[in-house]
């Protein structure tokens, strides 16, 4: 990963989003749609401003379909860890924070 103007958390985002409408009609068609919406925004909420602003989000989530919410969960971990391992060993003496990025 490079840490360029486009790999920013906005840039992110957007792009997620827009693979997502794109996607649209084959993720309703699986009825996950509007839970994959739902989960970018939690997700980068975490990322933008931490864990205490996830709580409504999760709880949406989990009262749309609880099934989904841990099946995306256990998908979601062992990638969770890839990040965190890359970006700090990626720049020991510079946290990805200090990079512009929240994290």
């Amino acid at each position: 990963m490079t840490f360029a103007a486009d790999k920013t958390l906005l840039a992110d985002r957007g792009n997620l989003l827009q693979l997502t409408r794109k996607h649209r009609e084959l993720l309703e068609r699986w009825d996950w749609y509007d839970f994959t919406v739902l989960w970018y925004e939690m997700k980068f909420t975490l990322l933008e401003s931490g864990a205490r602003r996830v709580l409504p989000h999760l709880m949406r989530l989990f009262f749309m379909s609880p099934v989904k919410l841990i099946k995306k969960t256990m998908w979601a971990l062992p990638n969770r860890r890839e990040y965190k391992k890359y970006h700090y060993h990626r720049a020991p003496d510079e946290s990805y924070r200090q990079r512009g990025h929240a994290g």
